[in-house]
């Protein structure tokens, strides 16, 4: 990676998260990573999630320049992705939502993944330990054994890599365009495109706390729990506790 591509994004997507958001911004601008981008998005809560944002970073006095967008109307997983994925001053950049918990080495981690990869089509998640709704660990990991680093796995269905994990590269939207406006769960599109250019890395490492039945980053869990993908989602998660 070369000195002036050192940036990275980090950007945390937010959605009617009041009970949960503080704790993930803060987590968002205790990132060890530098030179780091902050992007904190919102999709139109109809809550007090963004005054939480704004409050957080009013107080925040450290090295990253961070941004906030609010969205003057929902605009979905899809289109919420694409726009801050344009908005984004990085050719990489790490994904998060409102109501988990990135560990404070996560960015750090993943761009010497990224640095190492030599891609511009490039996808990696990790691990992350899964919280139950009051943010109490519940001393299991999303992912036992199932590596979305495979492409027969992933295509299958037996590899289910977590959106909430993972980070990409400018590139999967620059050569296939952006993600449809309905999409339910990137984390299907992601992996599968830089399979097919790139290269994907799995990480067993636990960089992540992730919350069970915290939310959505851009709709409501009841648009999200008919959505067949999202619903084999949980029955996968569900299994492994």
């Amino acid at each position: 990676m070369a000195a002036n591509e050192s940036l990275v994004t980090f950007a945390l997507f937010t959605f009617n998260q009041q009970k949960y958001v503080r704790e993930a911004v803060r987590s968002a601008l205790l990132q060890e990573y530098s030179p780091l981008e902050i992007i904190i998005s919102d999709d139109a809560s109809s809550d007090g999630t963004f005054q939480i944002v704004e409050d957080e970073v009013s107080k925040y006095t450290g090295p990253h320049r961070v941004r906030l967008n609010r969205n003057a109307e929902n605009l979905g997983l899809g289109d919420h992705l694409n726009l801050v994925v344009g908005m984004s001053k990085s050719n990489f950049i790490v994904l998060a939502a409102g109501d988990d918990i990135s560990y404070p080495a996560r960015t750090s981690v993943l761009a010497e993944e990224y640095r190492n990869s030599a891609t511009k089509y490039f996808y990696i998640s990790s691990n992350a330990e899964i919280m139950d709704p009051t943010g109490q660990e519940t001393g299991r990991k999303v992912i036992q054994g199932s590596h979305p680093d495979d492409l027969l796995r992933l295509v299958i269905g037996s590899a289910m890599p977590l959106g909430a994990t993972s980070a990409c590269t400018k590139g999967l939207f620059d050569f296939f365009g952006g993600l449809h406006r309905n999409l339910m769960n990137e984390d299907f599109v992601l992996p599968h495109r830089a399979h097919l250019l790139g290269r994907v890395v799995y990480l067993e490492q636990t960089l992540v706390s992730y919350r069970m039945g915290g939310g959505s980053m851009s709709q409501d869990n009841e648009d999200l729990s008919s959505n067949d993908r999202f619903a084999g989602r949980a029955r996968y998660l569900a299994r492994q506790q």
